[in-house]
């Protein structure tokens, strides 16, 4: 792809009705009016329309954007310092983790109602000051979110807005966390350690998984009941058997891979490299790697909708998301966000549901 002949760069302005888009030059922020631009690469994907939700680090703060135009739509303000982004499966809450500033301020959980894009509550994280990583179960009860500092998987009562139980990890460099399907199983991905540890949620009980140095992005395979484990120093992906939490396999990923994700149907896994600013295309089944595309500077988070032909790429460090058409394999846009983008969520906004 011939990338300079295809390149436009388009305004996005937030009007109650109107959007204009313009051909400007190439610049994430236009200076005089503070409006983001959008720079593309390929054309525009017309899917149902939701809202795709972005942590923009530098800007402190959670944006909306309209999927089918890129168009922001509303900024919500954190504060400290946002780092994932999950939303509840009936489409109505987003959950955000805050961590502290440095010694400024206080870590949380925001709480925005999508529909009304607005912050309808904090819940406090007291003494932890990193929360990282969030998941939400389906009935929208409880919150679990993996804090740094002190190493721990806190569960988080969402009606009465408290920390319900704390589940120490003993590990260090706890940063992610996935549930398996029946919600009683919890799975954090340490990366300093280089483990998992496997929590159960009813009685507490803990087993630790040595998977490789950098242990960070997990995910769930359901056919087969594999949690797999991409470890971003150590260049492999480790299955674990989700039942005994022993290792099934574990085979090579060059580029620091950092965070996964399967495709509708489980067929391939998405894997975003790091160090090499790609995204690997793994056949599940045979474990080879088919394709690599070039997608930015230091991807990590990555988002695969249920439904419809993209995934959605953070490129951490660029300040960039970029589309990905998974028909062709290709990148087909790259949306300049600020500074630091991280967390990606999509939210059926009014819909009832989160699809795309």
């Amino acid at each position: 792809m011939n990338e300079s002949r295809l390149s436009h760069n388009w305004l996005m302005a937030v009007s109650a009705s109107v959007l204009t888009l313009l051909i400007l030059c190439t610049t994430p922020v236009d200076a005089a009016t503070g409006r983001r631009a959008v720079e593309l690469i390929g054309d525009l994907q017309t899917e149902r329309e939701v809202a795709l939700l972005v942590i923009d680090r530098s800007a402190r703060a959670v944006l909306f954007l309209d999927p089918k135009t890129y168009a922001l739509t509303a900024e919500v303000p954190t504060g400290g310092d946002p780092q994932e982004v999950v939303v509840s499966s009936d489409g109505q809450y987003a959950f955000v983790s805050v961590a502290a500033d440095g010694d400024r301020g206080d870590s949380a959980i925001q709480v925005i109602a999508t529909e009304s894009r607005e912050t309808v509550a904090r819940i406090p994280l007291g003494a932890y000051r990193i929360p990282r990583g969030l998941a939400v179960t389906r009935d929208g009860e409880r919150l679990y979110v993996v804090v740094e500092d002190g190493g721990a998987l806190l569960e988080i009562a969402l009606e009465a807005r408290t920390v319900a139980r704390v589940f120490k990890t003993g590990q260090q460099g706890s940063q992610t966390v996935v549930l398996n399907p029946a919600q009683r199983t919890a799975y954090v991905a340490n990366s300093t350690s280089g483990t998992v540890t496997m929590i159960n949620l009813t009685s507490g009980a803990l087993q630790q998984i040595r998977t490789g140095a950098g242990a960070e992005g997990l995910a769930i395979r359901r056919r087969g009941r594999e949690l797999w484990v991409a470890n971003r120093r150590a260049n492999t992906i480790t299955i674990v058997d989700q039942r005994t939490g022993r290792v099934r396999e574990q085979f090579a990923c060059a580029g620091g891979p950092a965070r996964l994700a399967f495709m509708r149907g489980e067929r391939f896994a998405l894997v975003t490299c790091a160090t090499s600013g790609e995204v690997a295309v793994v056949d599940a089944q045979t474990k080879a790697i088919v394709r690599r595309v070039s997608v930015g500077e230091s991807p990590v988070g990555v988002l695969v909708p249920a439904q419809g032909s993209r995934a959605f790429v953070a490129n951490t460090t660029e300040g960039t998301v970029t589309v990905v058409d998974i028909t062709r394999w290709i990148a087909t846009a790259r949306l300049a966000i600020g500074e630091r983008v991280q967390g990606l969520a999509l939210a059926a906004v009014g819909r009832g549901r989160v699809v795309e």
